[in-house]
């Protein structure tokens, strides 16, 4: 994590994975104390993925995290 960006490993979604891709919390929503929970743990995330020119995912911006329970 800096400055509410990190990365997400593996990102599974619509029949598709990426081994890794870079996140972006929005601060106005999450705080570092809240980020912190997420770190090393399966979640669940709502939100959109931006794409470069050549139609491949480059970052994924989150509106909503949940921890899976296990």
């Amino acid at each position: 994590m800096n400055n509410f960006t990190g990365a997400v490993r593996p990102l599974h979604y619509e029949g598709n994975n990426l081994e890794e891709i870079e996140c972006k919390f929005p601060n106005k929503t999450f705080t570092s104390e809240d980020i912190a929970a997420f770190i090393e743990k399966y979640v669940n995330i709502s939100g959109y993925l931006v794409f470069n020119k050549h139609n491949t995912p480059v970052r994924l911006e989150i509106d909503d995290i949940t921890v899976k329970p296990e």
